[in-house]
C-alpha cells in the first residue's frame, strides 16, 4: 500500500485533468459554464487531497490507463463549440502544459525512492521522471559499464521541447480515423521529431568518456546530440506520454556490413508489434526522409534472443535483440542515485 503523498499545489488546469484521471469523466474540459464576461466556471467537484492520494495509488499501478483519460479530454478540446479556432489553440496549449506538469507530480509521488544499488532486469513499461542508468549488462559487455552513465531524464523539459508535436496531434479531428491510423500517425510524428531535432553524435563523445572510466550524470533535456540510447530514451518518454505501448530495446544492428550495439524501441500498434528506430532513416519513393518503423513477424520475447531482418531501399537491415534487455531505472535528487520501486519486469 502506498503511503499518502503530499498534494502539490495544482493549477486550475492541472486540477481539472487530475479530476478527469480520477473520475474518468473525459468531457470535463468542455463541460463548463461561461458568464457574460467570458469567465469559465467548471462544474466538477472540488479536487481534494484524498482524491489526489487515490489517484497516486492508481497511477502507480498503471500510469498508462490514468494518462489515457487525460488524453481523451485533450482530444475533446477541438470539439468545444463555445470556442473559436484561436481560443481552442490557446486552451489546448494551457492544458498541455498542465498535462506535462501533472505527469511529473504523479511520477514523484507514485514511485517512492529506495536506496540505490539494486539492479532490475526486464523491459521497463514506464519511465518516470528522474534518473536512468543506461550502463550495460556486465554479462554481455566485458567493459562492464553498469552504473557509469546516469542520465537525468528531465521529463518536463523533454515534453516541453516537443510540445508542438502534441499540439499537432491533439488539434486534429480523429473521429473518422481508425485506432491503427491514429497510432501510426502518432508514432511516425514522434520518430521523425526525434530524428530531425537530435543529431547523432558520430564522434561518440559519450562512449569515449565511458571507456575512460568517467562516471557522469547527463541531463537528457540538455542534449541536442547523442548516440542511440539517447534517441531511444527520448522516443520512449514521448510515446508513453502519447499513450503508445512501447519498450526500450537493446540490440545489435547490421546495415550493409556496418553496425554494432544499438538501442531502439518496440512499439505496439493495436495487435501488431513494430521495431521503431529514430536514428536510422530510410528513403521513400518520393525521396523524402522518414524514420524506420518495421513490423515484426512475431511477438517480441524478452526471454530469448531474436533476429529480425528487414529489406530497405538501401539494403538489408538486421536487428538481433539482447536476450535480457537489461535496464535499470532510478530517480533521486542531485546525484543521490536511487532506484524506483516500480515493477519493470512486466510482460510485453
Amino acid at each position: 500500500m502506498i503511503a499518502e503523498a503530499k498534494t502539490p499545489k495544482l493549477t486550475v488546469q492541472e486540477e481539472a485533468l487530475a479530476y478527469v484521471m480520477h473520475s474518468g469523466a473525459a468531457r470535463t474540459l468542455i463541460e463548463y459554464t461561461m458568464d457574460t464576461e467570458g469567465q469559465r466556471y467548471h462544474t466538477y467537484p472540488e479536487f481534494q487531497s484524498r482524491d489526489f492520494n487515490s489517484l497516486v495509488g492508481r497511477y502507480k499501478g498503471n500510469p498508462k490507463d490514468s494518462l489515457a483519460y487525460a488524453r481523451q479530454a485533450l482530444f475533446g478540446i477541438h470539439t468545444d463549440r463555445k470556442l473559436n479556432a484561436g481560443q481552442k489553440e490557446r486552451r489546448l496549449s494551457r492544458y498541455l502544459d498542465a498535462y506535462f506538469d501533472l505527469q511529473v507530480h504523479l511520477d514523484r509521488a507514485a514511485f517512492p525512492e529506495t536506496p540505490y544499488g539494486q539492479s532490475v532486469t526486464g523491459v521497463p513499461s514506464y519511465i518516470p521522471d528522474g534518473l536512468v542508468d543506461m550502463g550495460s549488462d556486465s554479462r554481455l559487455d566485458s567493459r562492464k559499464r553498469f552504473g557509469r552513465e546516469r542520465i537525468h531524464v528531465d521529463k518536463r523539459q523533454i515534453l516541453g521541447t516537443y510540445k508542438d508535436l502534441f499540439e499537432t496531434v491533439f488539434s486534429q479531428d480523429i473521429s473518422g480515423m481508425s485506432s491503427t491510423e491514429v497510432k501510426t500517425r502518432i508514432v511516425n510524428t514522434v520518430l521523425y521529431g526525434v530524428y530531425s531535432r537530435m543529431s547523432y553524435d558520430y564522434a561518440n563523445e559519450f562512449l569515449r568518456r565511458l571507456d575512460n572510466g568517467d562516471a557522469m550524470s547527463i541531463s537528457l533535456s540538455d542534449l541536442e546530440r547523442g548516440v542511440c540510447r539517447h534517441h531511444a530514451l527520448v522516443t520512449q518518454v514521448l510515446l508513453q506520454a502519447f499513450g503508445i505501448t512501447s519498450r526500450l530495446l537493446k540490440n545489435d544492428v547490421e546495415n550493409n556490413g556496418y553496425g554494432g550495439p544499438h538501442a531502439a524501441n518496440l512499439v505496439r500498434i493495436d495487435n501488431d508489434w513494430y521495431l521503431a528506430d529514430a536514428t536510422q532513416p530510410l528513403i521513400r519513393a518520393d525521396k523524402k526522409w522518414r524514420p524506420a518503423l518495421f513490423r515484426l513477424p512475431e511477438v517480441p520475447d524478452k526471454n530469448r534472443t531474436q533476429i529480425f531482418r528487414f529489406s530497405t531501399p538501401d539494403g538489408t537491415r538486421t536487428y538481433k535483440t539482447r536476450y535480457n534487455m537489461h535496464w535499470t531505472i532510478e530517480r533521486g535528487p542531485r546525484g543521490r542515485y536511487r532506484q524506483s520501486t516500480i515493477d519493470l519486469t512486466g510482460k510485453l
